[in-house]
């Protein structure tokens, strides 16, 4: 029959240096003792500990440290420690705290959580394993199959010898453990006090040992001591039949339960599984947009979309934005308070979005639930962010502008102006292989007797990326309001009907109601244009990000930061002289040059 949970260093489990000499630290009278080791959160009795420190006499405790080498009894424990746990608690399991020597055997302890991801195949069986013990013994004597544990810590003490000067009984070392056994889903938690072996010679050891538990809080206390302790059956645990009508083996359920969802655990469970998928979340990461570094710019950017929904639910100083149509499937929300943006990691900031918002609930179930578990509902906001990084806004570039409006007159994206009477479909812009290309359609201006004249205005605009549907605005044939046609998907009577802010989504692109009058359209590639209606003529305003520096043709220019040459034809020939070319050159010898066949909906033809 087993009597102890697998140990040892053939097990995996962390051996805990207490040092080389007894003075390294045993000394005043005081034990050896472990760091704080961290826990899930666990509820025992009226409370609730993080952390444990394991002492090499026998004992551990939770809360707070408890470092004395002779037992005592936890009346004493009490008195010490009543008024210091008051508000944070203390607790204490001692399977067999006794005067231990322990420069010999070892003290171990492991720690098996099922919530934990990127283990080995033999980490996964010592695992599963354990967790299967612990199953056992929660059915076979705490008499409940409801509870299913997931984390399990097993302390063994090895070989434990008496004090130096009790050197002659050397021969005779104890082995025991102390398991801890925790269901966190249902905050239930029991332990087992397990002996292999007790073999100190009686004589001496009457009244130095203790065997049981303490836990105090808020003024409230549970203790419980066995009948061997102080007394010489305290060695021989190994012999004795325990509670369970094993020899040995004891068990205690010391948490009941709590109906209360367990935060922490979701939290953590949600952190080790994303682990498994930690290359993903950082590549998704890597093709999301810089955050702008105020709010000023992020209003400006129309790559950004308001966060209603994280302005309403959150009820302070803050606003939030995110991508309207990233690149990948990922997107940072960017988070300001009082203009700037928000960098501390505490919940109040942004963090990455894994999913984009439009993937529904698969977004609220990986991002916003986290979040929400981490931050708000348990201290573990450092592991939320490990998750999904905070941007910091370095190496923000906010996008170039350009724009054509009246008659036209035409502002270029590097700030080159001039004036085009043409007549007919051209080429605003498009890029180096193709991966955005902007199109715009003039007609005859009409004067207040709506007669026409020899100017000209713009009356359409397509856009579409490469691999994008492509998006088409026009004025009516009334001249009074928008056609809107998304790869001949007519979205007109939605933009009539359609509140501010409203948007929807296609193939590449996303196109909203800027204003009354303006709809607006953000592509993949990063460009956005705005087109608004006034006086019976469109104007439009484009947006291009900096990575397509150098890699532009059209009206718009050469986007390269030097207007000199934003006059260039599409013909090959030389650019002609900003200073010096004339409206007519600029039309003959440059306009004229990207003149297309417009794409046009079906309702028009190309003369139309």
């Amino acid at each position: 029959m087993r009597r102890l949970y697998p140990y040892g260093s053939q097990q995996g489990d962390v051996t805990l240096d207490w040092g080389t000499t007894t003075l390294s630290c045993d000394w005043a009278g005081k034990s050896c003792s472990s760091g704080f080791i961290g826990t899930p959160r666990m509820k025992i009795f009226s409370s609730e500990f993080t952390d444990i420190k394991i002492y090499s006499n026998g004992y551990i405790t939770m809360g707070q440290s408890y470092n004395r080498r002779m037992p005592t009894d936890f009346f004493t424990v009490s008195s010490s420690k009543k008024r210091s746990a008051y508000d944070n608690g203390f607790a204490m399991f001692a399977p067999l705290w006794t005067d231990a020597n322990f420069q010999a055997g070892q003290v171990t302890y492991h720690i098996y959580d099922r919530t934990k991801s990127g283990l080995s195949i033999t980490e996964k069986y010592r695992l599963k394993h354990a967790l299967q013990l612990a199953k056992r013994d929660t059915v076979d004597y705490g008499g409940s199959s409801a509870i299913d544990p997931s984390w399990v810590m097993v302390i063994s003490w090895i070989d434990s010898t008496p004090r130096m000067y009790y050197n002659e009984f050397y021969e005779q070392p104890n082995t025991f453990q102390l398991v801890l056994i925790y269901d966190p889903a249902q905050w239930r938690m029991s332990v087992m006090f397990l002996y292999e072996r007790t073999g100190w010679d009686r004589y001496w050891t009457v009244r130095d040992s203790l065997i049981g538990f303490y836990v105090t809080q808020n003024g409230q206390e549970d203790s419980r001591t066995l009948a061997q302790s102080g007394k010489s059956s305290a060695f021989e645990m190994a012999d004795i039949v325990g509670n369970t009508d094993e020899v040995g083996r004891f068990y205690f359920r010391v948490s009941e339960g709590d109906s209360r969802p367990n935060y922490e655990l979701m939290c953590l469970s949600w952190y080790w599984q994303q682990q498994g998928i930690w290359w993903l979340v950082r590549w998704g990461w890597s093709m999301t947009l810089v955050c702008p570094c105020d709010q000023r710019q992020v209003i400006n950017d129309r790559r950004w979309k308001f966060d209603f929904i994280e302005f309403v639910s959150s009820f302070e100083e803050r606003v939030c934005y995110y991508e309207r149509m990233p690149w990948g499937w990922s997107t940072q929300l960017c988070c300001y308070e009082y203009g700037s943006l928000i960098g501390r990691r505490d919940g109040s900031g942004g963090q990455t979005f894994y999913l984009h918002p439009r993937y529904g609930q698969a977004h609220i179930e990986t991002d916003i639930d986290p979040k929400d578990w981490c931050c708000d509902k348990s201290d573990n906001c450092n592991i939320f962010y490990d998750a999904r990084p905070l941007d910091a806004c370095w190496g923000y570039v906010a996008p170039f502008l350009a724009w054509f409006v009246g008659d036209p007159h035409i502002h270029t994206l590097d700030n080159f102006q001039y004036t085009f009477n043409g007549l007919g479909e051209y080429t605003l812009i498009k890029t180096d292989g193709g991966n955005f290309t902007l199109q715009g359609r003039t007609v005859k201006a009409l004067d207040e007797k709506g007669v026409e004249t020899a100017a000209t205005v713009f009356s359409a605009f397509a856009a579409s990326d490469a691999d994008s549907d492509r998006v088409y605005i026009a004025m009516n044939s009334s001249r009074s309001g928008f056609v809107i046609l998304v790869d001949q998907d007519d979205k007109t009577d939605w933009f009539a009907r359609a509140n501010i802010s409203d948007e929807v989504d296609f193939d590449g692109v996303s196109i909203y109601k800027d204003k009354t009058n303006s709809v607006g359209a953000v592509f993949k590639s990063g460009f956005s244009i705005t087109v608004g209606l006034n006086a019976s003529q469109l104007d439009i305003t484009v947006a291009a990000p900096d990575k397509f520096l150098n890699l532009t043709v059209g009206l718009l220019g050469v986007f390269n930061k030097d207007p000199s040459d934003d006059l260039t034809p599409a013909n090959g020939a030389p650019p002609l002289n900003t200073t010096t070319a004339t409206e007519k050159m600029i039309f003959h010898e440059f306009g004229e040059t990207f003149g297309v066949m417009f794409y046009f909906a079906k309702s028009l033809s190309h003369t139309e």
